[in-house]
């Protein structure tokens, strides 16, 4: 058993001794940098101006009752009166002022049968004097009757029509019989001449009130396209454009007004909303585009880590439009190369790297 053990003992020792002798080559552990690369694509940039604001209709019309009288609301296709918020059409009766003020301020039967009557003298006088029996002198006496008789019934149409209160536009209803604080006012109550019984707005545009601040008040102009987007409809994008500019800035915020139109869509957005606006200032389409992560500062200059390999290649480059996601590269870069986006922190031209995904 001893001899065993000792011949054991020796063939470990005869495995062992070649592996420490002088001959050996040590074995070198070469350290790569873990990176994360990205494609460069063509695509479409854009430089965007985001800007916040309040919603309001473009133009409101007023209706006013022009005489004292008992308000009676217009009823709807289903029997029931007209309501805040919905849709008229051009010549649709909103509301009507009724009561024994009205009629007296109209007078239409007596002014009616007033015109009839001396439209009949006169023909008769006509008659009369084709048969010699009476002069032209009493003739221009009947027509100034006439032109006198015409002109009361025409006020009265026109005191009859004032006292219903017709949309001139196709909109909506934006407000409907309420006082100078807002309170509504039943159907029966006694209106004053002068006070608004409806305001109404256009269908379809309304206008986005925005403010811009400091530097992008020159890069802001009229005509440029927006998209206007709303917590309310997250998955929407309304289109835009501007139409205004304030001619002035603010004295207290040092702002400028901007107005930009806003295409309603189904009239879902309303008046009064808050919105975010996106002014495209400016797009180019069909440019290499990298992420913005990939740009790095080196030395004062604008550089861009190529994987060429198991190496990259550190790439001054020249950049144009950006967002906060992606850059347009001017030149320095080509569509396919990779780009690295992670990892950089430790590059160097030549550095070797490990691509981890």
């Amino acid at each position: 058993m001893r001899e065993k053990g000792l011949g054991v003992l020796l063939l470990l020792t005869l495995m062992i001794l070649p592996g420490c002798g002088p001959g050996r080559e040590e074995t070198k552990l070469e350290f790569r940098i873990p990176v994360r690369v990205a494609v460069v694509k063509t695509g479409k940039v854009e430089d965007v101006l985001k800007l916040t604001g309040n919603l309001r209709a473009e133009s409101t019309v007023s209706l006013a009752a022009e005489s004292r009288g008992i308000l009676r609301i217009a009823l709807r296709g289903d029997g029931r009166p007209l309501a805040e918020g919905d849709r008229v059409s051009k010549g649709r009766l909103v509301a009507e002022l009724v009561g024994e003020d009205v009629r007296v301020a109209a007078r239409m039967e007596a002014t009616r049968q007033r015109f009839l009557q001396a439209k009949s003298d006169l023909e008769a006088k006509k008659e009369l004097l084709e048969r010699g029996l009476i002069t032209q002198t009493e003739i221009r006496a009947a027509e100034s009757l006439l032109e006198d008789a015409k002109l009361e019934y025409d006020r009265s149409r026109l005191s009859e029509k004032r006292s219903r209160l017709i949309s001139p536009i196709d909109g909506i209803l934006l407000e409907l019989a309420r006082d100078d604080r807002g309170r509504r006012i039943a159907a029966g109550q006694i209106l004053q001449a002068g006070q608004i019984v409806a305001r109404i707005v256009p269908r379809g545009a309304l206008i986005a009130d925005v403010d811009v601040l400091g530097p992008d008040i020159g890069r802001i102009l009229v005509g440029q396209k927006a998209r206007v987007s709303s917590v309310a409809f997250p998955s929407r994008s309304f289109s835009g454009k501007v139409i205004r500019l304030a001619p002035n800035l603010d004295e207290n915020t040092r702002t400028l007004r901007a107005e930009v139109a806003v295409e309603n869509q189904g009239d879902l957005l309303k008046p009064g909303m808050f919105v975010r606006v996106d002014v495209l200032v400016a797009q180019h389409e069909n440019v290499p585009v990298v992420p913005r992560a990939a740009v790095v500062d080196r030395g004062g200059k604008r550089v861009v880590f190529v994987a060429r390999g198991q190496t990259v290649e550190q790439r001054e480059v020249r950049t144009g439009l950006g967002n906060d996601a992606s850059v347009e590269i001017v030149s320095g870069l080509k569509p396919g190369e990779k780009a690295v986006v992670q990892g950089m922190e430790t590059l160097a031209d030549h550095s070797k790297i490990r691509i981890t995904s």
